[in-house]
């Protein structure tokens, strides 16, 4: 026994014939040894049948059993074939086992095994960590359980039993000290090679770091904008009240000027001017109401270019137009598309040389998608000016209010739609917006 001990020990064999007639308790011993760890072809030889002696030779490891008053040269062949092709089996079967195993164990990301009643099997170390208890404690706690909210864990028990898989469920968990976590969870079903269902396995994302990171952003963004809109009104409203405190302290001063006429007018012109600021500033920055229709969205475009065809004839400039949509009609606010796409043709014509501009306008679509380009070889926009480009009060023009970029864009994305810049001072602006034929837009209330 120890002969053979020392010889299992050192691996260096195909397959290994085990005798029985070494004493009972040693060959139990010897064989539950040699199968401990990794794994060997062994075939037990016996002098006797014995039923019981031939099962528990193969619970303790072994992978054959023989008698040998009944053994032949060609069945033994057969039998050692045989073995050496199920040992081959057995190490690519515990090979992928410790492959799955060191996976399980060692992703970074929490994973978890249920049941079919989403009962908890077993959970790796991440999951361990993500919810502060051992694999014990979360052993066979219902994974609803862990949802911070019922009615979200409903959803989500529904939807698993309906598709017996789900793909990026955003939930809140909640840990054993009763931390909240922000996951995004994925679950498939297991099944036998019969088909049925046996349970589910899980692997969920714990954004909660990322999640907070976007609302810091949001929230700074949220002042950044609030500081630009108090700096905009701040210089656009400081020319007309300094004009407004000129007329009053004129007026202090000379209560009975001939010319009272006048301050009064100055007082009245600047005023009207601040409050025509601010009511377009609001209605720049708010949700734009829109009535949409059933129409056709290229002859919107091409009634919108019609409106600019006179100012492109007396700049001596060039209106290149390729129209490629075959199914045009969708629901849109026509009158209020027809104001975001003016905008950007004027302040295209505008940017452009006379004698020299060359205005593109394409029409595209793509499956459900349509898009509108609208391109010039202008001055273009510099890249540290881009991101200022649908600010409010944002402008280039030396008399421009700097409000009409921002309406566009409201306007665009009150159709569900997205406008991108792409600019180069040395050739030009492209603007290209593009729309949904399946927006499902429903007229404002």
């Amino acid at each position: 026994a120890e002969q053979a001990d020392a010889i299992l020990k050192r691996h260096r064999y195909d397959i290994y014939l085990l005798s029985d007639t070494i004493a009972r308790k040693n060959h139990w011993a010897t064989l539950k040894k040699a199968t401990e760890g990794q794994f060997k072809p062994i075939i037990v030889f016996s002098k006797e049948e014995h039923k019981n002696h031939d099962l528990k030779s193969m619970r303790y490891g072994a992978s054959d059993f023989v008698v040998l008053s009944t053994i032949r040269p060609a069945q033994l062949e057969r039998t050692i074939r045989y073995t050496i092709n199920h040992a081959k089996t057995v190490r690519e079967d515990r090979e992928n086992q410790q492959r799955y195993k060191d996976l399980f164990e060692k992703s970074i990301d929490p994973l978890i095994l249920v049941d079919r009643d989403l009962k908890i099997k077993d959970v790796n170390p991440a999951m361990m960590h993500m919810m502060g208890g051992t694999a014990d404690e979360l052993h066979g706690q219902s994974f609803l359980s862990l949802f911070a909210e019922a009615k979200i864990s409903d959803r989500f028990n529904n939807r698993i039993l309906k598709n017996n898989q789900l793909k990026d469920f955003e939930a809140v968990l909640i840990d054993k000290t009763g931390n909240k976590h922000v996951c995004v969870i994925n679950f498939v079903g297991l099944y036998t090679n019969e088909g049925r269902l046996t349970g589910y396995q899980g692997i969920l994302h714990d954004i909660s770091k990322r999640k907070k990171a976007e609302e810091d952003l949001v929230e700074a963004e949220k002042l950044s904008m609030t500081g630009l809109i108090a700096r905009s009104i701040a210089h656009e409203v400081r020319n007309p009240l300094t004009n407004i405190q000129l007329a009053l302290e004129q007026l202090e001063e000379d209560p009975d000027a001939d010319d009272l006429a006048l301050y009064y007018d100055i007082i009245r012109r600047n005023s009207g001017r601040i409050d025509f600021l601010i009511s377009e500033l609001m209605n720049s920055s708010k949700p734009k109401e829109i009535n949409p229709v059933l129409a056709d969205f290229q002859e919107i475009v091409e009634n919108t270019l019609e409106l600019v065809k006179d100012r492109i004839r007396l700049k001596n400039m060039t209106l290149e137009t390729d129209f490629n949509v075959k199914e045009p009609r969708f629901h849109f606010d026509g009158e209020l598309l027809k104001t975001a796409f003016l905008n950007i043709l004027i302040n295209a014509i505008e940017a452009m040389d006379e004698n020299k501009g060359i205005l593109c306008v394409s029409l595209n679509e793509k499956g459900q998608k349509v898009t509108l380009t609208i391109s010039d070889n202008g001055k273009g926009i510099k890249k540290s000016e881009l991101k200022k480009l649908f600010d409010p009060f944002y402008t280039g023009k030396k008399k421009g209010m700097g409000l009409g970029l921002t309406t566009t864009k409201n306007i665009i994305h009150s159709h569900k739609g997205k406008i991108e810049v792409e600019s180069d001072p040395a050739t030009g602006t492209s603007f290209t917006i593009t729309f949904s034929k399946k927006n499902d837009l429903k007229p404002s209330n």
